[in-house]
């Protein structure tokens, strides 16, 4: 394993990375969760414990901020999470649109946010693992990592 701080994003291998991660299977979540990641700044733990009643309305709709307590957080205190870039909130919508319509598992307000392919939550490890697996697959070097996306934040995303 390469030691050292994970890998900054150039906008180019952001947009590669998008662009192939949207064409695979689980395109809409991947996407979502890269996006959350990259324009959030959200550690990979975090991602990990999002339910839909975190960042879902009892109507349906996206809400404009979220809380990620602090037994999820590296720092064990409470945050505020603005859901106010449009690209992040485009990809959650897409991806909870087509979670609403295809999927055979009824969204409930506490369940997980992303769902593995065995239809469980993700722990943060094997988020961490896909999220690797993402990087892999867009031909992005071994020095990206799950936390590459938080020390990118917003500068890629935006």
């Amino acid at each position: 394993m390469i030691e050292g701080k994970a890998r900054v994003l150039t906008d180019a291998e952001f947009n590669r990375l998008i662009r192939i991660t949207a064409a695979e299977r689980h395109g809409l979540r991947n996407t979502a969760i890269l996006m959350m990641s990259f324009g959030l700044g959200l550690r990979v733990a975090e991602l990990a414990s999002l339910t839909i009643n975190d960042v879902v309305n009892a109507d349906g709709s996206i809400k404009d901020h979220f809380q990620i307590m602090r037994v999820n957080s590296k720092n064990k205190r409470n945050r505020e999470v603005f859901l106010s870039n449009s690209k992040v909130r485009k990809s959650l919508k897409a991806y909870l649109d087509d979670r609403r319509h295809n999927s055979d598992v009824v969204m409930v307000a506490g369940s997980s946010l992303f769902r593995s392919q065995k239809g469980s939550g993700f722990t943060g490890h094997s988020l961490q693992m896909a999220m690797k697996a993402m990087f892999r697959r867009a031909g992005l070097p071994e020095t990206v990592s799950s936390h590459s996306g938080r020390r990118s934040s917003s500068s890629t995303a935006a």
